[in-house]
């Protein structure tokens, strides 16, 4: 992986980034020459430089915010997942099922897996409540409807009780953490390409510009997001989210599925979450406003 510091952008390799260097109109040739010496090898999770690209291969391999794959480091290629599970699912699918795998692979990911694997927000949430048998399996909505008949609550939203609110409101909190996690920052192209491939876009494009096209006019569920995230992303091959023709199906799709956000978790929002600042949008309904997925 190379990082261009002029354009703040990263290339999966020295011959993409030689060529943005050459090709574009902001570096001539004098100061490509010097951005090129001067590339610092930058890790896209965590913002942290290194000289090298062994200094960084040796921090994603250590660092507890990090599940990569040793087989495909080795090989020069960028795999860093966000979940052991995601891990396994491409350890099996790329590796192990064209017996590939190499025992280092199998060390990294028996040293990364040790005790509980990494908790999601949306985990975290739901394991909060005593008593409560949580399947990390199910899909949020599933989970929220069974956290429901767990403590009894029945009726519609706005007979909730105090105590129904309240975990109301900590599910939402959980649902913009977990797409914080799941597809990265709008300055990101690695987010940018994590979103095409969610809805079927198997080969985006190298500019994020082009990404935004593609995406402009595609209608998805934010919650079927997470949940792709969550059964592997990336790593889940021939599987997408479903993508809907016109605004007033994914509306009616959205609201009787019950997979909304509401309003007030989304008012003060100031990241720059790929999701969250490019492909929410609004409709009214029975006088309450919903945010929908374009």
């Amino acid at each position: 992986m190379a990082f261009c510091s002029t354009c703040n952008r990263v290339f999966k390799d020295d011959a993409a980034l030689s060529m943005h260097l050459r090709d574009s109109k902001v570096h001539d040739s004098e100061s490509a020459a010097t951005t090129q010496e001067a590339v610092a090898w930058k890790c896209v999770r965590c913002e942290t430089g290194f000289d090298s690209k062994e200094e960084l291969r040796m921090h994603v391999l250590s660092s507890e915010k990090h599940f990569a794959c040793v087989a495909c480091l080795e090989g020069g290629e960028w795999q860093d997942f966000l979940t052991k599970r995601a891990l396994k699912s491409h350890i099996w699918g790329k590796h192990k099922r064209h017996g590939s795998v190499q025992g280092s692979d199998e060390s990294k990911e028996d040293n990364k897996g040790k005790g509980k694997a990494r908790e999601t927000p949306l985990d975290g949430f739901f394991t909060s409540f005593v008593g409560f048998v949580y399947d990390a399996r199910l899909s949020p909505e599933a989970s929220w409807k069974k956290l429901r008949r767990f403590k009894g609550w029945k009726g519609p939203p706005e007979r909730r009780s105090d105590a129904e609110n309240d975990a109301w409101g900590g599910y939402q909190g959980a649902l913009v953490r977990e797409v914080e996690m799941w597809f990265g920052d709008e300055k990101d192209l690695t987010a940018w390409w994590t979103l095409c491939k969610a809805v079927g876009k198997v080969d985006p494009p190298d500019e994020i510009q082009e990404c935004k096209k593609i995406l402009r006019t595609t209608h998805v569920n934010i919650v079927d997001l997470i949940n792709w995230g969550r059964k592997g992303g990336n790593e889940n091959e021939g599987k997408k989210v479903r993508v809907f023709t016109s605004v007033e199906e994914l509306k009616d799709y959205s609201v009787k599925s019950k997979k909304i956000f509401k309003k007030e978790q989304l008012k003060s929002y100031s990241g720059g979450n790929v999701v969250l600042k490019h492909l929410l949008r609004v409709f009214f309904t029975q006088g309450r406003r919903l945010v929908y997925m374009r």
